[in-house]
């Protein structure tokens, strides 16, 4: 037997992602026994050492750019900067980025300066409070971004009176996009380089998050599986496509580009025009957490364990995405076991939004007709179907069971969501359902982590 140990993690549900420190993290694990013959690998990333002064990285970065101009010559006393940020249920460290880039912007000047908070899609739209913008931002850094006369706001994309048209995009998208981001002579994003069921996050991503709801809403219409050349790894899709338009057409041009990774520390950071930077990124990401596996090139495991680290962790819909990374290893008919305590965020339960799915509920190939039915007709919103519908989708061709924290579970047997308290129960129900011959390959990080063989650049 081979004992297994699967990462179990979270942060308190007060606290938000981007805010906590690698030594507030709950590193809990779960323990499973294996029997020899089953499993066929244990796929762990190889994760290079944290940067240990990450300031003066980002300073080195901000001289030494991937491609295009440095900072200081990009900015000036005649030139404005707005610097865009992701929200604070992601986990990029903005203040420890933040700070280099004033202290460029004291020694170069600048005409006028703001801060926009982004990724605030639709389902995100929480106000965020001083509290909370010290906590994404960094206090020090507030204080300086006010003593210099700036402005510190986040984008609200139901509110279209807000925004400004720029056109449409090669698939139709019309753009509408924050009026106040558009009167900044420079655009520079700080985002966090991830892989996700959309290819990956951040870079380019920055601007479609500064868009309205309505582009927003188009854009995603080309998420997965309703664009089955959008997934994991896939950084040629349509989705992807038209978010670089979108970026060029409303001249967000740089980006800060970080890698953060499972333990919450920063292992890379470069900076330079979109999309090169980012790719950049992409592939040193990819170096770290994509993995092959000689076995799967000709048969796909039975089952599929997946564990799921902190940063990801508040509610299910954040960090459930690993299950389509899961479904790209594990054959139709098999068994994703998907490890998550998700203890909520605030007063929001770990499973909400997961509900959005109960219509539909059994997960089979009629009822899916339905969901897309459902989509094309405009009665299920895509701002929360590109997260819920993929995780249908792949459970009408493999079974899912979720191990979490017990206060979830009548939530998600509400909803129809196979869950359990116990790894050891779903292991062995999916043993019952494979036989005892199952091949099992277990992901501990699976939302970070993806098959080579998905890689599409």
């Amino acid at each position: 037997m081979k004992r297994v140990k699967i990462p179990y993690e979270y942060i308190d549900k007060h606290v938000i992602a981007s805010a906590v420190s690698p030594k507030e993290i709950k590193r809990d694990s779960l323990e499973l026994e294996i029997p020899e013959k089953n499993l066929l690998a244990v796929v762990n990333p190889l994760e290079p050492a944290p940067i240990a002064d990450v300031e003066t990285a980002t300073m080195r970065a901000l001289e030494n750019p991937v491609c295009g101009p440095k900072l200081s010559e990009l900015i000036g006393p005649d030139k404005s900067l707005v610097i865009i940020t992701d929200n604070q249920f992601r986990p990029t460290p903005t203040s420890k980025f933040l700070k280099p880039v004033l202290d460029v912007v004291k020694k170069v000047g600048v005409k006028e300066i703001g801060v926009a908070i982004a990724g605030m899609m639709v389902s995100h739209e929480v106000p965020l409070d001083e509290k909370m913008i010290s906590a994404k931002l960094g206090a020090e850094n507030v204080e300086r971004i006010y003593e210099m006369g700036g402005e510190i706001w986040q984008n609200t994309p139901r509110h279209m009176e807000e925004n400004v048209y720029r056109g449409r995009t090669d698939l139709a998208t019309p753009v509408w996009v924050n009026k106040k981001l558009m009167r900044f002579d420079v655009k520079l994003g700080i985002s966090n380089t991830h892989a996700s069921h959309w290819g990956y996050g951040g870079g380019d991503r920055l601007g479609l998050a500064m868009c309205s709801a309505l582009t927003i809403e188009s854009n995603h219409r080309y998420s997965p599986p309703l664009t089955p050349a959008q997934h994991y790894g896939a950084y040629t899709g349509p989705m992807q496509k038209d978010i670089l338009q979108i970026a060029r057409m409303i001249n967000y041009d740089f980006c800060i580009n970080t890698i953060v990774d499972t333990k919450l520390e920063i292992s890379d950071v470069n900076f330079g025009m979109l999309p090169y930077s980012h790719v950049e990124s992409v592939k040193k990401y990819n170096n770290i957490y994509a993995f092959d596996i000689d076995q799967l090139r000709y048969k796909k495991a039975d089952i599929v364990i997946c564990g799921t680290f902190a940063p990801t962790n508040h509610i299910f819909f954040h960090t459930c995405w690993g299950i389509m990374s899961a479904d790209l290893i594990c054959r139709d008919g098999g068994t994703i076991i998907y490890c998550s305590p998700v203890p909520g965020y605030g007063p929001v339960p770990g499973f909400a939004l997961m509900d959005l799915m109960k219509p539909y509920m059994p997960p089979t190939t009629s009822n899916f007709e339905r969901v897309l039915a459902g989509v094309f007709k405009l009665e299920i919103p895509m701002w929360t179907g590109c997260i819920w519908i993929p995780v249908y989708e792949t459970m009408t061709r493999k079974h899912v069971t979720v191990v979490t924290n017990k206060e979830n579970l009548q939530m998600a047997h509400d909803i129809g969501i196979d869950a359990t308290d116990s790894l050891d129960e779903a292991f062995k129900e999916a043993l019952r359902r494979h036989g005892s011959d199952a091949q099992v390959v277990v992901l501990p990080y699976a939302r970070y982590q993806l098959p080579w063989s998905a890689v599409k650049m």
